[in-house]
C-alpha cells in the first residue's frame, strides 16, 4: 500500500477547570493512520495535574501514556507508534490548566488507504471481541 506522510497541529485555549483535551481526528474513514510522533505542551502556565495520552472511539478510553507533572512551555514527546482505525481519535488530556492557557499538540506520521472488505472484517472481529467480554444474561 502507498503511505502518505502528514504533519498536523491541534491548538486550544484552555477553559480551565478539571481538564482540557486536544483531539486529533483523522480526516477520512477509509484509511489506517499511523501516528509516529506526538508532542504536547502548555505554552502559558504549569498545569496542576497530569498530561495523559489516549485513543478514543470504541466505547472505552484506551490509555497510552502519562506525564504526572508537566512543566510550562516544555514539549513532551511520545514516539511509540500509534495506529488509529476508522472512527478513532488521538487525545491529549491536560489536567489543571489555567483558563486561556495556550495548549498545542503536534502530530506526524502517515496514513494508508484500506480495502473496504478488510475494514468490514476487522470491525466485525472487534465487535465480536467486545461482545464476548460482556457478561451474559445469566451473570447479571
Amino acid at each position: 500500500m502507498l503511505r502518505k506522510l502528514f504533519r498536523e497541529r491541534v491548538q486550544l485555549n484552555a477553559v480551565g477547570g478539571t481538564y482540557d483535551e486536544l483531539r486529533y481526528r483523522p480526516r477520512q474513514d477509509d484509511r489506517i493512520t499511523t501516528v509516529r510522533r506526538v508532542a504536547v505542551e502548555d505554552e502559558t502556565t504549569t498545569p496542576t495535574g497530569s498530561l495523559r495520552l489516549y485513543v478514543d472511539g470504541h466505547a472505552y478510553t484506551h490509555w497510552l501514556d502519562e506525564v504526572p507533572a508537566p512543566a510550562v512551555d516544555r514539549l513532551y514527546l511520545f514516539d511509540d507508534p500509534i495506529e488509529l482505525l476508522p472512527g478513532e481519535d488521538l487525545v491529549a488530556r491536560i489536567t489543571g490548566c489555567t483558563a486561556a492557557d495556550a495548549l498545542a499538540m503536534y502530530i506526524s506520521g502517515w496514513w494508508e488507504p484500506i480495502n473496504p472488505e478488510e475494514l468490514a472484517l476487522s470491525l466485525m472481529r472487534d465487535i465480536l471481541r467486545l461482545t464476548l467480554q460482556l457478561p451474559g444474561p445469566s451473570e447479571g
